[in-house]
């Protein structure tokens, strides 16, 4: 069977991705509770024209105008706000606080696309010899951002995107099983000052169904100090550093 190259993305422990659990199941329609937040996925919705999601990242960040006053438009917003998780990663892989501002992700509901969000500070890491916007397999030895959506048949979908543009998308199954890697996504991401942003369109059918498990994780720093951060972190007496 494949190998991944991280121990973590081939035995990935359920104590680590323990957060976000789904209810609600009915007509294929999911709710991710998290406190009072939720997020309505369709998994059985089939992908339709990129178009109109690419045009959504294009445009998310100036939601303004005119429009925004009219009530209708405020509706929407309320809505898309209701679909809306939030997140911020705090701690390193093993728990301890870390020593700059937060990364912060949102996961947006769509019809026939999640929409991942992130703001994070830039760390300034040499940037992946490739060009932005492409897949990058090994895009974690590089400064990244990652996204783990899990069930309980150990099918999960991971999701990656770095500062500079490049990102992959894995499925797995199992212990050690890639099923695809490097499929494609609709990524934007924009580097100012010390932070960067970054959005990607994960489209529905890349899931596995009925997700129940999520986490996510940062890397920067290449090499032997690799600093490793998790929104969720492992228990250090049992899965070590380099299992990561």
């Amino acid at each position: 069977m494949p190998r991944v190259g991280r121990d973590y993305l081939n035995e990935i422990p359920k104590h680590v991705l323990t957060t976000a659990y789904i209810s609600d199941v009915e007509d294929n329609r999911i709710q991710l509770d998290e406190g009072q937040q939720k997020i309505s996925v369709h998994w059985n919705t089939p992908a339709s024209d990129m178009s109109g999601a690419e045009a959504e990242v294009a445009s998310m960040n100036s939601v303004v105008g005119e429009a925004a006053n009219s009530a209708k438009s405020l509706a929407k917003r309320e809505a898309s706000d209701a679909n809306t998780l939030n997140f911020s990663i705090n701690t390193t892989w093993s728990g301890e606080p870390i020593d700059h501002d937060p990364i912060t992700m949102s996961i947006q509901g769509r019809r026939d696309h999640v929409l991942w969000c992130i703001d994070a500070p830039y760390m300034g890491d040499p940037p992946p010899p490739t060009r932005p916007g492409e897949p990058l397999w090994q895009l974690w030895e590089y400064e990244v951002v990652e996204a783990f959506f899990l069930n309980d048949e150990d099918q999960y979908l991971e999701v990656e995107l770095g500062p500079h543009g490049q990102h992959i998308v894995l499925l797995l199954y199992g212990k050690r099983n890639i099923l695809r890697h490097s499929l494609p996504m609709q990524v934007t991401t924009t580097i100012t000052g010390s932070r960067w942003r970054g959005t990607g369109v994960i489209p529905i059918e890349y899931f596995p169904p009925k997700v129940n498990r999520f986490n996510a994780y940062a890397m920067h720093v290449p090499g032997k100090r690799r600093h490793q951060e998790s929104l969720y972190p492992a228990d250090r007496k049992k899965l070590s550093e380099a299992e990561l």
